[in-house]
Protein backbone atom coordinates (compact mmCIF):
# COMPACT_ATOMS: atom_id res chain seq x y z
CA UNK A 1 0.00 0.00 0.00
CA UNK A 2 1.48 3.37 -0.95
CA UNK A 3 1.30 6.57 1.07
CA UNK A 4 -1.36 9.12 0.30
CA UNK A 5 -0.20 12.29 -1.51
CA UNK A 6 -0.57 14.43 1.61
CA UNK A 7 1.57 11.97 3.61
CA UNK A 8 4.26 12.13 0.93
CA UNK A 9 4.16 15.94 1.05
CA UNK A 10 4.55 15.97 4.84
CA UNK A 11 7.44 13.51 4.65
CA UNK A 12 9.18 15.55 1.95
CA UNK A 13 8.70 18.77 3.92
CA UNK A 14 10.11 17.21 7.09
CA UNK A 15 13.04 15.78 5.17
CA UNK A 16 13.87 19.18 3.68
CA UNK A 17 13.68 20.76 7.14
CA UNK A 18 16.11 18.13 8.42
CA UNK A 19 18.52 18.80 5.52
CA UNK A 20 18.37 22.57 6.18
CA UNK A 21 19.04 21.99 9.90
CA UNK A 22 22.00 19.78 9.00
CA UNK A 23 23.42 22.54 6.79
CA UNK A 24 23.05 25.09 9.58
CA UNK A 25 24.84 22.70 11.93
CA UNK A 26 27.78 22.44 9.49
CA UNK A 27 27.96 26.25 9.23
CA UNK A 28 27.90 26.64 13.01
CA UNK A 29 30.64 24.06 13.57
CA UNK A 30 32.74 25.54 10.77
CA UNK A 31 32.42 29.07 12.14
CA UNK A 32 33.13 27.92 15.72
CA UNK A 33 36.43 26.57 14.44
CA UNK A 34 37.27 29.74 12.53
CA UNK A 35 37.29 27.94 9.19
CA UNK A 36 36.36 29.52 5.89
CA UNK A 37 34.17 27.55 3.53
CA UNK A 38 37.11 27.00 1.17
CA UNK A 39 39.37 25.75 3.95
CA UNK A 40 36.74 23.29 5.22
CA UNK A 41 36.13 22.09 1.67
CA UNK A 42 39.87 21.52 1.22
CA UNK A 43 40.25 19.79 4.61
CA UNK A 44 37.25 17.59 3.84
CA UNK A 45 38.21 16.75 0.27
CA UNK A 46 34.93 18.01 -1.18
CA UNK A 47 34.20 20.79 -3.62
CA UNK A 48 33.45 24.26 -2.30
CA UNK A 49 30.25 24.43 -4.37
CA UNK A 50 29.12 21.11 -2.86
CA UNK A 51 29.80 22.42 0.63
CA UNK A 52 27.87 25.61 -0.15
CA UNK A 53 24.89 23.55 -1.33
CA UNK A 54 25.01 21.44 1.84
CA UNK A 55 25.28 24.49 4.10
CA UNK A 56 22.32 26.13 2.38
CA UNK A 57 20.25 22.97 2.77
CA UNK A 58 19.97 22.46 -0.97
CA UNK A 59 21.81 19.15 -1.12
CA UNK A 60 21.46 16.04 0.99
CA UNK A 61 24.98 14.74 1.63
CA UNK A 62 25.99 11.16 1.13
CA UNK A 63 27.16 9.36 4.25
CA UNK A 64 30.71 9.43 2.87
CA UNK A 65 30.46 13.23 2.59
CA UNK A 66 29.20 13.42 6.16
CA UNK A 67 32.26 11.42 7.25
CA UNK A 68 34.59 13.71 5.30
CA UNK A 69 32.98 16.80 6.82
CA UNK A 70 33.39 15.32 10.28
CA UNK A 71 37.09 14.72 9.56
CA UNK A 72 37.50 18.26 8.21
CA UNK A 73 35.82 19.70 11.29
CA UNK A 74 37.73 17.35 13.63
CA UNK A 75 34.51 16.11 15.23
CA UNK A 76 32.97 12.65 15.47
CA UNK A 77 30.35 12.08 12.73
CA UNK A 78 27.53 12.03 15.28
CA UNK A 79 28.39 15.62 16.24
CA UNK A 80 26.99 16.68 12.88
CA UNK A 81 23.65 15.14 13.78
CA UNK A 82 23.30 16.01 17.46
CA UNK A 83 20.25 18.03 18.35
CA UNK A 84 18.76 17.76 14.90
CA UNK A 85 15.14 16.72 15.01
CA UNK A 86 14.41 13.50 13.20
CA UNK A 87 11.37 13.58 10.94
CA UNK A 88 8.38 12.91 13.14
CA UNK A 89 5.66 10.40 12.53
CA UNK A 90 2.33 11.63 11.27
CA UNK A 91 -0.37 11.63 13.95
CA UNK A 92 -2.08 8.31 14.55
CA UNK A 93 -5.39 7.91 12.82
CA UNK A 94 -8.59 7.08 14.65
CA UNK A 95 -8.24 3.44 13.59
CA UNK A 96 -5.07 3.23 15.69
CA UNK A 97 -2.71 3.09 12.72
CA UNK A 98 0.46 4.98 13.53
CA UNK A 99 3.05 6.44 11.17
CA UNK A 100 6.32 4.71 10.50
CA UNK A 101 8.98 7.13 11.73
CA UNK A 102 9.92 7.78 15.34
CA UNK A 103 9.65 11.26 16.78
CA UNK A 104 12.94 11.60 18.58
CA UNK A 105 15.93 13.74 19.12
CA UNK A 106 19.04 12.57 17.31
CA UNK A 107 21.19 13.54 20.22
Amino acid sequence: MSARPEQKLVAATERMAFIRAFGKRVVRLREERGLSRSSLAARSGIGESELLSIERGLQEPWISTLMRLADGLAVPPEALLLRLKAPSAPPARASGTAGLGPSADCG
